[in-house]
Formats: structure tokens, sequence, C-alpha cells
């Protein structure tokens, strides 16, 4: 065991002091190993004023090799405080960043152009920043559309970082909730109920071209009293230079309430102009003429569901600018799917349609109590031919903005003509009926977006917050990959019918994991908590693939 002597474990050469003919760093100084892996020697020290860091390939301005890799890693972000009304008071919007790299990031969060926070993050490691919640896009008036200038919160780093977004990052705190459900009072505890997490991405992978993932507003009645809760999209401006944007709604979109943004109909569009900061939030409308279709009763309990289908689901919508932005899709509180208990904030980033590829891999994810992942396939090209192997459907052929469900039990390739997004959700605590799951168990909605396997990579830096009771993380990689999940071998591969790529999933302690492999692989990362979950893809990388919409 080479940490015994303090040294490392140097493949091809056993235990040294450090890897032969490599360089690291001693702060912003260049240290080289000698071919041995005997001995560090002292090399430049760099010009830090010139924006030159310290990394393995010696003084490097990182955030512009950041630029150049196109990943998910890099020196911007924009986080945003998307929907979440039904959210506990106690529980807090935070951002985490981890330092993937040899030499301290210095983080500054900002809203319009004032620090509201700074942090230095150590080589290898990470920070939790809670933020202020923007109460107009967290619960805007009447459930209702928003556009908020300055909505945004705007993170820069020195070198590159990756971040991660959580609404909100703990689901459980000590002592009583300000507003406890009935039976809950005076237990000593208090539960979010709904949470969700985000992986941003960085300024420099943002286009102007995208179509929404979302989920159907979700219509409820218990003991003869309805409620609705709308899905959402929250476009954000990054550009100095104001753009200007245009959306072609999917869905019926509600009006905000100081008219900034008009009821929308399905096929209408609408221009709006962000600066960078600005949000503009789109929320599918509510039912105001009841149920257009049959109630799904669970009569037991006196619960009824009301699926409203897709004239309600901002899915396929499409964001067009004339310059970058971001896009988070995701829903106030979702049931997945429109008939099972209970509903969880949902929230994701949404890949440029630029990135996009024709082929995804997904494996559900490792269940709770015998219960499936949904899977939703959307064509980001018209004329699209799709196919699932092993064929959980049959062949579908859909237009741009189109999309298909299945029940995702097992692992699946889907593959396109053309490019597509696939969209992964943990369904409902309760999936097999009301109570079923028991009191204060783990589990329920969550949704994350699967990797394009162009858009693999050898290497990834990622995130477990420990802030929830399990978290999980899944590999889809070619036959014959070796891979190591910080420096020792995962299990083995179980291959996925039909296909050459394999699977395995694991539980992971919370921190910050560094996963390598010989040949690109894709991850996801879960967890789960008492009521509620969060599932992100642990990162990719984002060239440009495909053509814009």
């Amino acid at each position: 065991d080479c940490a015994e002597t303090g040294e490392i474990c140097a493949r091809g050469f056993g235990c040294r002091v450090c890897v032969p003919n490599t360089a690291t760093c001693a702060g912003e100084t260049v240290q080289v190993c000698n071919s041995e892996g005997t001995a560090l020697t002292p090399g430049e020290t760099c010009d830090t004023a010139s924006g030159l860091h310290c990394s393995p390939d010696g003084c490097r301005d990182l955030c512009a090799d950041a630029e150049d890799a196109a990943s998910y890693i890099g020196c911007e972000y924009w986080p945003v405080t998307t929907q979440n009304s039904q959210l506990q008071p106690e529980f807090a919007f935070s951002v985490v960043a981890a330092n993937p790299g040899l030499v301290p990031a210095e983080v500054v969060v900002e809203r319009g152009g004032t620090a509201v926070a700074r942090s230095t993050i150590a080589p290898g490691g990470l920070e939790a920043i809670e933020l202020p919640w923007v109460e107009e896009l967290r619960n805007p008036e009447a459930a209702g559309s928003a556009l908020v200038p300055g909505g945004a919160y705007r993170l820069r780093s020195n070198v590159p970082v990756t971040v991660y977004q959580f609404n909100p990052l703990q689901y459980r705190r000590a002592g009583d909730c300000a507003m406890e459900p009935e039976g809950m009072e005076g237990d000593g505890r208090c539960f979010s109920f709904t949470n969700d997490a985000s992986l941003l991405l960085p300024t420099h992978v943002l286009t102007g071209s995208y179509i929404g993932v979302s989920r159907a507003t979700h219509y409820l009645r218990v003991e003869g009293r309805e409620a609705a809760s709308p899905g959402f999209l929250a476009v954000v401006g990054v550009d100095e230079a104001p753009v200007t944007v245009e959306v072609r709604s999917r869905a019926f979109v509600s009006a905000s309430a100081d008219g900034a943004v008009t009821a929308m109909d399905p096929g209408t569009t609408q221009s709006f102009t962000l600066a960078a900061g600005d949000v503009l939030q789109l929320a599918s409308a509510l039912p105001t003429e009841g149920c257009p279709s049959e109630w799904v009763m669970e009569a037991e309990y006196d619960v009824g569901y009301c699926d409203l289908g897709d004239d309600w689901d901002l899915t396929g919508t499409e964001i067009r600018a004339s310059g970058p932005v971001a896009l988070i899709g995701g829903h106030d509180c979702a049931f997945v799917p429109f008939d099972r208990w209970a509903c969880d904030h949902l929230e994701e980033s949404i890949f440029p349609v630029e990135a996009l590829g024709a082929e995804v891999v997904v494996a559900n994810t490792a269940p709770l109590r015998g219960e499936p992942n949904i899977l939703r396939v959307v064509s980001a090209a018209d004329g699209n031919l799709i196919t699932l192997e092993p064929a959980l459907t049959g062949p579908q052929r859909l237009d741009r903005g189109d999309h298909f469900e299945v029940i995702l039990d097992q692992p699946v390739r889907v593959r396109g003509e053309g490019p597509l997004l696939a969209a992964q959700f943990l369904v409902g605590q309760d999936y097999a009926g009301i109570g079923s799951s028991g009191r204060q168990a783990n589990g329920d909605p969550g949704l994350a977006l699967a990797i394009p396997t162009e858009q693999f990579r050898q290497s990834y830096t990622f995130l477990a917050p420990s802030t929830y009771d399990r978290s999980h993380y899944v590999v889809i990689a070619p036959e014959g990959a070796v891979i190591t999940l910080d420096g020792v071998l995962i299990p083995a591969l179980e291959m996925i019918e039909g296909t050459s790529m394999g699977q395995v999933s694991d539980r992971i302690n919370g921190g910050v994991h560094r996963i390598e492999g010989t040949a690109p692989f894709g991850i996801l990362v879960y967890g789960y908590g008492s009521y509620t979950s969060y599932v992100y893809p642990g990162g990719l990388d984002l060239r440009r693939i495909s053509p814009p919409i």
C-alpha cells in the first residue's frame, strides 16, 4: 500500500513520490517529476496577473483552455431560482462549486452587478454557497409566467470549476417547520418535501437554439378540492448585449401578473428582449374549466388525477435567440407519471440543440421499491425515425418537438436518424399506490437529461451532495473500457441487450469524485432523502455537432 509510505501508485513503476515525467503544482509554481518518479523539481512560477495559472501542462490561461475544450467545466455560470412554490420556507437555494484543478479557485457570485458571495475553493475541494431566493421566480404571482430583470445570479471563477444548483440543497432540518403538514406537528423534524438539482452549463457552451423539456400542468382533486401546478421553462440572458428571444410554444402559457408576458396558445409565438441576468420564466397554464378528460380516481383516498395532455406541456417548445442564452426546464411540482403520488419539483439545464446527438444510452436507476423510471424522447429534427434497443416500443417517426414516453425498467439505446433529447424521470414515491412506500420513505420525481454518446468523455469531476441519505452513480461505457473512481476500479459492466455498451451502478459517498476511463463513457448521479430526490448528468462535452433550429 503506497499510502503507508506517503507515496502514490504510478502505473508501471510501483510506489513513487510522483508519476514519472509529469508535472504538478505547488501553489502557482510548476513542479516537474523526474524520469524515475523519485523527486519533484520546481519549475516556472506562473504570472497570475496575466491570467496564467499552474496546471499539469505548465502555466496556462485555464479559462481559455476550458472554452477551447467545450465541456461542462468553465469559469462563468448563471444560477437561477426556478419555480418551487410548495417548498417550506426554512430551506435555502444553493449552488455548489467544485474545483477540479491544482490551484485554488477564487469564486464570486453577483446579482445585478453587486457581489453577494465570495469563496476560495481548494484544489479538489467544493463549496456550498447559499443564495437568497428570487421570489418573483420561486413563487410567481398566480403561478403565472414572469419576466424578471436581473433575476439570475452570475458566478465567476478565476480558474475552471464545475457548478450545480440545488433547489434546495437540504431536504431535512432539525426542529419543526413553521407550517407543518397535518399529522407531523411536534415531531422535531422539518422536511422540504420538494427538491431537485441541475448541472449548470458554462457561458462558453451556450447558444441561441433550444427545445424545451418539461411535463404537463399537474391537476389534482383531493376530497373534492382541486389544485394545479405548472411546468416551466426558464430562459436566462447571458450576453452583455441584449438579445431577442423568440418562443414558439407547444402549450397553453400563463400570462405574467404585470403583463410583460401575455398568455399563449399552442403553436403561437412571442418575442422578448433579455439583457445579461434577465430571466424569462414561462409557466404552462392552469385549467379553468375542469378536467377535459376523465378523472383517474384512487377511490380509497378520494383522490383524482387529471391527464391534461400535450396542450398543457411545454415539452417541444422552441427557443430561438439572437445571441447565447441558458435554458432550464422543469416543473413546480409534478406527479410522474401523472397518476402516481406524490409531486416533486423538477429542473435540469437543457442542452443546446447544436450539442445534441443522434444516440443516447440510458440505464434505469436502482429501484427503491421495484419502481421503474420514465423515459421521454424528444425529436430535434423533422421526419426523425427513432428506434429503441431493446424494443421497449416500436419505431417512432417524429417531427421536431414531438415526443413519446416509455416505462424504463431496463437499460436501452435510443437511436435517431437526426438529433434528439432524452429525459429520464424518477417516479413518485408511492408509485405502487398511496401509502405503499411507508412513512418518511425515500424518493419522489426528479429530472435529468441523458448524455449523447457523441458527447461522452474519458474523465469527469462530479459532485454527490452529503446532505442526502444516499447517493448513487450510473456509468454507461463501451465493452472493454477500464474505469476507475477515485483511483479504484468500479464493478464490472453488465452488457446492454443488442448493444456493445454496458452499465454499472453503485452507491457513493458525498463529496467531490474523479472518475476516469480508457474510453469515452457517460455518467448519471442521483440520490434520495425522505419524500424527495435529486438527479443530474455527471457532465458531458458540448461540442457543436448538430445544426441549430
